[in-house]
């Protein structure tokens, strides 16, 4: 699915779990707003790549206006293994160089671009899937030199986010149940270092460096449900628990010409719980009608200790105290239709959701002032349509596609995403195509 803005409420969340952010998804279920799933979906899936099943081989690609996805697997006799790329190949991966004279005043200024690729590879025993996964994404580092007669000023910012991720399913089948425990464990980085000199006839007059990173670790725990099927229609549930734990850097900010200092003892945590509820059916042959509920809650607490330092003859410290609560909720609804226009040859896919207005409420309490602001808010009403169509060559060689239609938010007097008349519009905002194969 799209980049919306649930995805945005909890970036912690899939930093912290790292394979939810980078997980390959099909454009089936993509079309279908995530409530119909195919083999791309689950041959990397701790939990489900047992169900791909090929006897030989299964291979994926994928690829829009600026990412390309290659995945592969293989059956061995008692071993599954499969491997997963996604990179942002052509786009992003720039650089951009620009010298400026105005006057006396030589600005020189060098920026590289944004790009992500991330590689993931899962081993299958017996009922077992293990998965590791890894990302990098540099986030437009930049350099700006300013220079004179009398003197020079350089900047350098460096920005980058990496994340480390091992994690492990399996089934475990009962009577009328069957679980799908999973865990995962992450490290991640968030880099945003800017440190600036400035000399003047030769003397440094200012050499300053600022810290805003932070680095973290996630532990993720969950189940999938999967219920028995009762006249055609059958009823799955999900409930997964992240917790994020963010470190961050003890000096944040620093000049060492005036001989100041801002220390922090800064401290972040996250839990986020993200219950859903799937419902598939098939009121006729050619027909598939899915519905998808999920009520994500997250709780945030950051706590900030910190104190500006001025050394010389009269050192002066000023503290602050800094408790931040939030919680963030945000349900959602999604319809998905699949409908065989051609048996067994063509698939057309849509699908419909609503984002029902989530609700934040924050309570920031600055103890060394006195001072607490507590805040309740309702965001908008999102509503996102989709479409798409899956045509087979053959009965395990797929090729599919996707589009967003709309986009449509009540905040906005119009819509965030009209449905373009122009080809090119379309393709270079909302296409993806894949193709799959199982031998």
């Amino acid at each position: 699915m799209e980049k919306r803005k649930r995805l945005v409420l909890f970036t912690a969340l899939s930093l912290a779990t790292a394979t939810l952010a980078f997980a390959q998804t099909s454009n089936t279920n993509k079309a279908t707003m995530e409530t119909f799933r195919t083999d791309t979906d689950m041959f990397m899936d701790v939990n489900d790549w047992n169900t791909v099943k090929p006897k030989t081989l299964f291979g994926y690609t994928g690829f829009s206006h600026n990412t390309l996805n290659l995945g592969l697997a293989k059956q061995f006799k008692n071993f599954y293994t499969g491997v997963y790329f996604n990179g942002n190949l052509w786009s992003g991966n720039s650089a951009t160089e620009h010298t400026e004279t105005t006057g006396s005043i030589e600005n020189h200024t060098f920026t590289s671009g944004s790009s992500s690729n991330s590689a993931s590879v899962l081993f299958g025993i017996k009922n077992w899937g293990f998965k590791g996964a890894f990302n990098y994404s540099p986030n437009a580092s930049s350099s700006t030199q300013n220079s004179n007669s009398t003197g020079s000023s350089t900047t350098d910012n460096q920005k980058y986010t990496m994340s480390f991720n091992l994690s492990a399913g399996t089934n475990v089948p009962t009577k009328n149940i069957t679980f799908k425990p999973h865990a995962s464990f992450s490290f991640f980085v968030i880099a945003d270092k800017t440190t600036t000199k400035t000399t003047t006839n030769g003397t440094t007059t200012a050499d300053t460096m600022s810290d805003a990173g932070y680095s973290g670790i996630g532990i993720g725990l969950g189940s999938g449900f999967v219920f028995p099927e009762i006249n055609h229609i059958r009823q799955s549930a999900t409930f997964d628990t992240s917790f994020a734990f963010n470190f961050y850097p003890l000096l944040t900010d620093s000049n060492t010409v005036a001989d100041t200092s801002t220390k922090i003892i800064k401290t972040g945590n996250k839990i986020v719980l993200i219950p859903s509820y799937l419902v598939e059916t098939k009121p006729v042959d050619k027909l598939g009608i899915n519905v998808k509920l999920s009520a994500p809650v997250s709780f945030d607490n950051t706590f900030i200790n910190s104190q500006t330092v001025t050394t010389g003859t009269t050192p002066v410290s000023t503290p602050m105290d800094e408790d931040i609560n939030e919680v963030i909720f945000s349900p959602a609804a999604a319809l998905g239709l699949q409908y065989a226009a051609i048996p067994d040859k063509l698939l057309v896919n849509s699908g419909f959701s609503v984002t029902i207005p989530s609700f934040t409420y924050k309570n920031d309490n600055k103890k060394a002032a006195g001072q607490q602001t507590q805040s309740w808010n309702y965001d908008s009403v999102t509503t996102t349509a989709s479409f798409g169509f899956a045509f087979f060559f053959a009965k395990d060689i797929c090729a599919s596609t996707t589009m967003n239609l709309f986009s449509y938010s009540n905040a906005s007097s119009k819509q965030t995403g009209e449905m373009s008349t122009s080809l090119s519009s379309i393709w270079t905002s909302s296409v993806s195509f894949d193709f799959a194969i199982k031998l």
